[in-house]
C-alpha cells in the first residue's frame, strides 16, 4: 500500500526485455531495482536520451507491461486494477482507425470507464480545436490533430492520473507554446496528478514541480531536480536565473548520458 502522502509508489521494480536472439528476457532487464515516489496532485518529468527507457516506465504504469519483480502501486491499487482511472496518452496516439475522432474520445466511457460531464467534454474538445473534425477518420488527420484527439480522449476522461508521454511532439511550434499554457492552467484549476515525459528540456522546466532523469540503462537511477519556480507561471518564467541554471544542468547531463 501507498503511504498517505503518496499517491503512486514505486518499489525495486523490473521490468525485462523480451526475449531475442537466443537471449532470455531475465538476462537484459529494461528496468531493474527502480524506486520512486509520486504526492497526490503533483506534477512529475521524466526526462532522459531517447530509448532509454521511459516509454516503458509509462507502459507499466498503466497496466500495460507486467512486472517481473518489485511493485507499483497507484491510490493504493495495483496498476493493472479495474478500479484505478488512469489516462494515457501514448506516443502512436492509440487511436481506433476504424473509429471516427468523436468515437475514439467517447470510447472509454462505453468500456466502463468515468467521463467529465458532457458540458465539460464539448469544451475540451473546442479548446483543442476538434469540433469539425469529430466525424472525421484519424487516418485522414495530420499527426498534429491526431495528437490533440488523443489528448481529448484523455482528459474527457476522470482520470485520477495522467499519464502524458511526449503529447507536444508532433504539434508545430506554436500550437506547443499555447498546449503548454493550456495544460499547466487545467492542472492548476484540478490538481490531478500528472507524469509527463519530453525530451523537451524548456518544456519540462515549464510545465513540472519535480524533474527525473533517467540516467542509465538498465534504468535503475534516477537523477531528482526540482523546479525553482512558482505557479502560475509565464514563458517569461522561463528567464528566471533558477529556470536558467536548471536548465543549463539538465543539457549538460543529458549530453554527457546520450555521450556514454
Amino acid at each position: 500500500m501507498s503511504s498517505p502522502a503518496s499517491f503512486l509508489t514505486v518499489s525495486d521494480l523490473r521490468i525485462n526485455r523480451p526475449p531475442s536472439g537466443g537471449r532470455p528476457a531475465e538476462d537484459a532487464p529494461i528496468i531493474a531495482h527502480l524506486s520512486f515516489t509520486l504526492a497526490q496532485g503533483e506534477f512529475l518529468q521524466i526526462n532522459g536520451a531517447s530509448g532509454i527507457g521511459k516509454s516503458t516506465l509509462l507502459n507499466a504504469l498503466a497496466g500495460l507491461l507486467p512486472a517481473a519483480a518489485g511493485s507499483i502501486t497507484i491510490g493504493g491499487y495495483a496498476a493493472n486494477d479495474k478500479h484505478l482511472a488512469t489516462a494515457y496518452v501514448q506516443q502512436g496516439y492509440g487511436l481506433l482507425p476504424w473509429k471516427t475522432v468523436g468515437a475514439n474520445i467517447a470510447l472509454p466511457g462505453l468500456l466502463g470507464g468515468r467521463m467529465r460531464s458532457e458540458a465539460a467534454q464539448r469544451h475540451i474538445i473546442e479548446t483543442l480545436q476538434l469540433t469539425d473534425l469529430c466525424t472525421r477518420y484519424p487516418q485522414t488527420l495530420s499527426g498534429g490533430q491526431r495528437q490533440r484527439a488523443a489528448l481529448a480522449r484523455a482528459f474527457c476522461q476522470e482520470a485520477q492520473l495522467l499519464l502524458l508521454d511526449e503529447p507536444f511532439s508532433a504539434l508545430d511550434y506554436m500550437t506547443r507554446l499555447s498546449m503548454r499554457e493550456w495544460l499547466l492552467e487545467r492542472w492548476q484549476q484540478e490538481r490531478r496528478t500528472i507524469l509527463f515525459v519530453t525530451h523537451d528540456v524548456e518544456e519540462a522546466v515549464f510545465l513540472s514541480e519535480r524533474i527525473l532523469v533517467i540516467a542509465e540503462q538498465p534504468v535503475r537511477r534516477l537523477r531528482e531536480f526540482r523546479v525553482p519556480l512558482s505557479y502560475p507561471r509565464s514563458v517569461e518564467s522561463l528567464g528566471e536565473p533558477g529556470a536558467l541554471e536548471l536548465k543549463r544542468e539538465l543539457i549538460a547531463l543529458l549530453s554527457r548520458e546520450m555521450a556514454v
